[in-house]
């Protein structure tokens, strides 16, 4: 299940919702209102194996990417 951002229009408050399918339509937590903004998110990572994460800014010796993800460690 995807996790999702919002910060809602009537209210103005940012929450996140596990969305189960595409065809529900969130609304707000806090007032129930449907008029969401869907904030931009990172992906992120963490497993064995793997150093830093997509979002860390680690760097690794074996590449010049910062926080690429396919390092190992």
């Amino acid at each position: 299940m995807p996790i999702f951002e919002y910060t809602c229009a009537a209210c103005g408050k940012s929450f996140e919702l596990f969305l189960r399918n595409k065809k529900e339509t969130p609304a707000c937590k806090y007032c129930q209102s449907v008029e969401l903004d869907r904030k931009v998110s990172v992906f992120a990572f963490q497993g064995s194996g793997i150093q830093g994460s997509a979002s860390s800014g680690a760097s690794c010796s074996g590449c010049s990417a910062t926080g690429c993800g396919t390092c190992k460690g």
